[in-house]
């Protein structure tokens, strides 16, 4: 009997909300009513800075509510509701605008709380424009239930304002006409250095304002979670001038500005009366889509005699986007202050770089935290008969303004009952201000040696109160199993294909994805598949 481990295979993941983008007000109150509701705003069709209308629920006439096809009721000047399942998000928003919508909420077919990005995966998506929501199936069931009931239901969205919890102090950037974009530049100015590493001069401005807060082009917009992006944004369109707007991929060089670009988005004379007595932090939102772009900060106290610098972003690999929408950066040689400027470098080779809600910030003296950079398990779910050692690293930084002494790399590892299965410490001593501490290693490496589910925590410790805590533990959650391997654990997945842009017209589209797996005792044991479709493992043809 040949033993086989199962190769546990999910689809690609559609891309889930980091947090909701509107809030909508339902009102009357009663079923459904009287209530407010966290929505994702579509990643095709107008960004909404306000739509209200009165709900109603889009049918085909004979009974179904998904929206494709023919829709058979007049939707008018309405908020049309309408179920997720069968054919695309931006087809059923089509469709309900074709009926006269003015917006469109889309309801989740799954029982789960995470929002989704409804994506601009083909060519309906470019004849929407109507703004649409993805709301979760709660949500939506309490509004079918009114509706069905005959009740008629008014519904507003709005944007999500922004609260900071840490109430951090502001200097520069809290007033309308500041770091807000509000309309125009507002005072910011634009250098264009060149195209093609210094080869041509730009034609026009490479950082542009754009009123409706994202970069152009059909590589993905880069839509802005900012609290003002109603009013605006600064955006530089690596991909747009390049391609001059042409299919993703396609047009290389043919645009305005050919990569590789570089330009300076510049803030004026910023006042700070010496209020930062113990230095400041910028703080900005930002929407970046890299390829194989540069990204740095630049700030001056002595009104741009001499420059500090930052390179900023450097954690994020080709196609990936940012999921955090705000960063703060650490101005070092800002204690006490008059004057501040700062500028936004850009060193394009694709995508898109958005700014907005630029804000100058009292620096708190304490702040150590854990980047986004540390050491996870090769797999989520591994096999008993195939684990390894696993060994823990991860980078420490203060962002205070003053050093830390005493300062600990911890790692805990706890079973499923939370008994502590592993445990050390790595003692990093000093830690200055404004400093980062990479490839910190964690000494020893724990080897799990029973089936079950694991939590590893990383901490970052020192003896004084930390300004924000949220930032000094890292957790992830790993498994062993009888036999599976897989990479994640397929929450929120589901079929999808990629932008039909990176085809040209009438090219069959094509794609291929995979994972790899390492199996390090791999004599009498042979592999097999298994998906949501089919979780009974199956033996892989061509392998004996």
């Amino acid at each position: 009997m040949k033993n086989t481990l199962a190769i546990l295979f999910w689809t690609l993941p559609l891309f889930a909300a980091s947090q909701s983008t509107h809030i909508l007000t339902i009102n009357p109150a009663g079923p459904g009513g009287g209530t407010a509701a966290n929505a994702q705003i579509a990643r095709f069709g107008p960004f909404s800075c306000g739509v209200s209308g009165t709900m109603i629920l889009a049918n085909n006439g004979q009974g179904s509510t998904l929206g494709c096809g023919s829709i058979s009721n007049d939707l008018t000047g309405k908020v049309a509701l309408i179920d997720r399942g069968t054919c695309s998000f931006a087809e059923k928003v089509l469709n309900a605008q074709n009926k006269g919508a003015k917006a469109v909420v889309v309801i989740n077919n799954a029982a789960d709380t995470t929002l989704i990005n409804m994506g601009p995966t083909d060519p309906f998506s470019k004849d929407v424009v109507i703004p649409s929501f993805f709301v979760t199936q709660s949500t939506g069931n309490a509004l079918k239930t009114a509706l069905n009931a005959g009740q008629q239901i008014a519904i507003a969205a709005r944007p999500v304002a922004e609260q900071d919890p840490l109430a951090r102090t502001i200097v520069w950037g809290n007033l309308p006409g500041q770091g807000d974009f509000a309309g125009g530049r507002n005072g910011w100015t634009v250098n264009n250095i060149w195209c093609i590493n210094g080869q041509t001069k730009p034609k026009g401005d490479l950082w542009q304002w754009s009123a409706d807060a994202f970069a152009p082009g059909n590589c993905g917009r880069g839509d802005i979670l900012s609290p003002t992006r109603c009013n605006g944004a600064m955006a530089f369109a690596s991909n747009f001038l390049d391609d001059k707007g042409g299919a993703c991929g396609q047009g290389l060089g043919t645009g305005d500005c050919p990569v590789g670009q570089l330009g300076e988005l510049i803030s004026p004379v910023i006042p700070l009366r010496g209020q930062g007595t113990s230095g400041y932090t910028l703080k900005f939102y930002q929407s970046l889509r890299q390829f194989n772009s540069d990204y740095f900060l630049l700030w001056s106290v002595n009104g741009g005699a001499t420059w500090d610098t930052t390179a900023i972003n450097q954690e994020f690999e080709t196609y990936e986007v940012n999921t955090v929408p705000y960063l703060l950066v650490p101005l070092s040689g800002t204690t006490n202050a008059d004057s501040l400027i700062v500028k936004f470098l850009f060193q394009g080779n694709y995508y898109f770089w958005v700014i907005d809600d630029v804000q100058i910030l009292v620096q708190e003296p304490n702040n150590l935290r854990i980047t986004d950079f540390y050491a996870l398990p090769a797999n989520m779910y591994t096999p008993l008969s195939q684990v390894e050692p696993v060994g823990f690293l991860a980078d420490v930084a203060n962002i205070g303004s003053q050093a830390q002494a005493g300062v600990r790399l911890k790692m805990t590892v706890q079973d499923s009952t939370a008994a502590v299965r592993f445990q050390a410490e790595n003692a990093l001593g000093a830690l200055a201000s404004n400093s980062l501490l990479e490839n910190q290693v964690v000494p020893g490496t724990f080897t799990p040696n029973a089936v079950g589910s694991y939590k590893g925590a990383y901490e970052v410790i020192s003896g004084l109160t930390d300004f924000d805590p949220t930032d000094n533990v890292r957790s992830f959650t790993f498994f062993v199993t009888d036999s599976t391997f897989a990479k994640e654990d397929g929450t929120n997945t589901r079929t999808i294909s990629p932008d039909l842009n990176n085809w040209a017209a009438n090219e069959p589209p094509s794609v291929a994805y995979g994972n790899v797996f390492y199996v390090p005792r791999g004599k009498g044991v042979f592999p097999g598949i298994s998906s949501l479709s089919s979780p009974m493992p199956r033996s892989l043809k061509g392998v004996d």
